[in-house]
């Protein structure tokens, strides 16, 4: 699985105070280190951007790519420092995100077909994140028509279906599971991409690892393409790789509702059973979910 690092994010205080304080040192630090731990592409997310968007998004831009040559994922809710920092990306780009929202078909979808980049189009629409696969399905075929029609072709597309957090809403997450699993018949060609740590937003810190973990295998399994992720996350990175096989049949078993026998585990593979479970609706979320 292609995989996205995320830790180069306005809303963490380490890279806001960076952007701040025009301290490149800790920025590409993180790059540095994502690189070196496997990514495929850095996502550089700046939000709103509000204050100063195209120097900001230019800047951070020209900061990343002093120290690596990974290929960059643009995400911002801001057009004008959305193109800023395309223009300065040195390998082709996502332009992440866009959407079936009116602003978003108005200003970044052309920005996709000017700069010739990949784009992220989520499910997201006017009225909000569909509740269900078949509005997912209506909400991104419309979408994925209208991006046909500006000239971006299925093969240059990838497809968020938005993961909500499981201790929100645990029937999403199995939704987003059903998703990927139909969009290669709904749109050939397209490929799927999901903001893994979203699943686990809410969450005690110590917990969600595994959660990310758990589900990122879960979501591989059913199809997933791509995942922005803590790529810092060394045991997300092995697991992506292939490595813990006994840990993903355990995973692979609960998705089937194959018996496992809890007793003769050890702690660990425990523990990924009963997050497996929690994921699949099996048990109820609570964030002493381990515990029982």
């Amino acid at each position: 699985m292609i995989l996205i690092g995320e830790s180069i994010h306005i809303i963490s205080k380490v890279v806001s105070d960076a952007v701040s304080n025009r301290d490149a040192g800790p920025i590409q630090e993180l790059a540095r280190a994502q690189a070196a731990a496997g990514a495929d592409y850095l996502d550089l997310n700046l939000g709103p951007a509000r204050k100063e968007p195209q120097e900001v998004a230019s800047r951070l831009v020209n900061t990343v790519q002093e120290v690596t040559d990974l290929p960059i994922s643009l995400d911002t809710m801001n057009p004008l420092a959305m193109e800023a920092g395309l223009k300065l990306c040195q390998q082709r780009p996502l332009l992440n995100s866009a959407s079936a929202r009116a602003e978003s078909r108005q200003h970044m979808m052309p920005l996709a077909v000017k700069y010739n980049t990949r784009v992220i189009i989520s499910v997201i629409t006017d009225r909000g994140c569909p509740p269900d696969v078949d509005s997912r399905a209506e909400s991104i075929l419309e979408t994925v028509a209208y991006a046909n029609g500006l000239g971006i072709p299925n093969e240059d597309i990838w497809v968020d279906p938005i993961i909500l957090p499981v201790s929100a809403d645990q029937r999403q997450v199995r939704e987003a599971l059903e998703f990927i699993k139909i969009l290669p018949d709904l749109l050939p060609g397209v490929k799927s991409v999901v903001g893994l740590s979203n699943v686990s937003n809410g969450t005690p810190v110590n917990l969600r690892g595994i959660l990310n973990r758990t589900y990122m295998v879960m979501l591989e399994r059913s199809g997933l393409y791509s995942a922005i992720a803590d790529v810092l996350d060394t045991e997300l990175i092995e697991l992506n790789k292939g490595g813990r096989a006994g840990i993903r049949e355990l995973i692979y078993k609960v998705m089937e509702r194959a018996p496992i026998d809890l007793a003769g585990l050890p702690e660990k593979d425990r523990d990924y059973v009963k997050t497996a479970r929690v994921l699949m609706g099996e048990i109820l979320y609570s964030h002493a979910w381990l515990e029982s």
